[in-house]
């Protein structure tokens, strides 16, 4: 039962993602490789990669 809850929680959050994503501008290969690493390395204290910018250009 817990895993099932934390599965469908995954989907809503993932499609939570999703609508954000599509009304943003184009995220840059810096900003994606963020997200990713923030997705990766969160906890639920909240600690993890923070964003330092990046120069590369939108990725359309």
């Amino acid at each position: 039962m817990i895993e099932a809850k934390r599965n469908y929680r995954t989907l809503q959050l993932a499609e939570h993602v999703r609508k954000i994503l599509d009304m943003a501008p184009p995220l840059t290969c810096d900003q994606r490789d963020w997200l990713a690493t923030l997705c990766k390395t969160y906890t639920p204290q909240g600690e993890a990669a923070s964003w330092t910018g990046g120069q590369d250009e939108a990725v359309a």
